[in-house]
């Protein structure tokens, strides 16, 4: 794009596009390529040993469940 935007930059009619088009396509490079990761890498960077964690560590504990029931006795009947 940028090659083919220096051959309009001659014509005085299209000087303007081609103007337009050269920044716009390095503007984009520059952003796509370099400021992007380098804000992600901001935000997402490695963290060593020397950091502090961001949170305390989480013990889990064993849950114990209680014995089932034992079923009733049947009840005797009656003697009459």
């Amino acid at each position: 794009v940028v090659i083919g935007a220096f051959v309009i930059l001659l014509d005085p009619i299209f000087e303007g596009l081609a103007v337009s088009l050269i920044f716009g396509a390095l503007a984009s490079t520059v952003l796509t390529l370099i400021v992007v990761p380098g804000l992600y890498f901001l935000v997402r960077r490695p963290r060593d040993e020397t950091d502090e964690p961001e949170s305390e560590p989480v013990v889990v504990e064993e849950v114990v469940t209680p014995p089932a029931p034992r079923p009733a006795e049947p009840v005797p009947a009656p003697t009459a």
